[in-house]
């Protein structure tokens, strides 16, 4: 009682072979997707440990040599306080890595947890200026905060990973800039509701810049353009990646344009609550 003549019983079989191996090729060229990225991303933690192996090592020698020498030294004040200042500017940068690999860690594990307090604007402005305008300063760097389109200055929102964004995209910049060179900061505000306000940043700089297919993996960890670019700058490949997740899980939008050689220009617009 087949209800099928030979001929369409023969393009159903036909038709049915013909979607299996389509799914086939399907699943094939999903799992190949998976291991190519598998395989870059162990790739990339392979040069990651090895960058840090190095970028760690570092400051812990300074440490223990600044330490080393100022007991050997102990009555001459002079050179005792030379090495604690030394020994300070080491255990800040190694801080500053450790805190890198940890924010990754609970940024991975879903164990990140922002708070929602009132603060001041301005007043994070003006800490973020006096923090990034002694070091561009010392490198030969221009750098002005432009805030001339912000009304609002009592937000709600998480203040401390609000700076950590400014300051991880900021200090990036800056970094990437030769002296001489401009790195700006440029705040603006759109009120979406009487009880909300996305705060847009742009910073933007003009210095070394990055190459067209980079874009594609800045803010993936572990990432960073060239080994060579890693080893004469140095740093952990994570700071840009923990933005990136930061501002996604305030929900914002970071963006990023750049040209090699003419310098970079990230924009980001988070959103707010209005504090009265």
């Amino acid at each position: 009682n087949n209800p099928y003549s030979e001929d369409q019983l023969a393009i159903l079989i036909s038709r049915r072979t013909d979607e299996q191996r389509l799914k086939a090729e399907r699943q094939q060229e999903i799992l190949k997707t998976a291991l190519e990225n598998a395989t870059a991303a162990s790739a990339a933690k392979s040069q990651f440990l090895s960058n840090m192996s190095h970028d760690i090592r570092t400051p812990m020698n300074a440490i223990i040599g600044m330490t080393t020498i100022a007991l050997s030294r102990i009555s001459d004040k002079q050179k005792v306080e030379d090495c604690l200042k030394k020994t300070l500017l080491a255990s800040r940068h190694l801080l500053g890595l450790i805190n890198d690999i940890l924010d990754m860690s609970k940024i991975e594990s879903n164990k990140l947890a922002l708070s929602y307090e009132k603060f001041d604007l301005q007043e994070t402005v003006h800490s973020i200026y006096n923090l990034i305008e002694p070091q561009a300063k010392e490198k030969g760097v221009s750098f002005e905060i432009v805030t001339n389109d912000v009304n609002q200055e009592c937000l709600v929102g998480d203040q401390l990973r609000v700076n950590q964004v400014f300051i991880n995209v900021i200090a990036n910049a800056v970094k990437f800039t030769p002296r001489g060179g401009k790195v700006t900061m440029k705040l603006s505000e759109k009120q979406t509701s009487p009880e909300h306000i996305h705060l847009r940043c742009i910073i933007s700089d003009n210095g070394i810049g990055m190459k067209k297919d980079f874009l594609s993996r800045v803010f993936l960890p572990f990432e960073q353009e060239t080994a060579e670019i890693a080893q004469h700058f140095g740093g952990t490949g994570l700071g840009l990646a923990i933005t990136h997740n930061l501002v996604n899980l305030m929900g914002g939008n970071i963006d990023v344009q750049s040209e090699e050689g003419k310098g970079s220009t990230f924009t980001i617009d988070l959103p707010f609550g209005i504090s009265k």
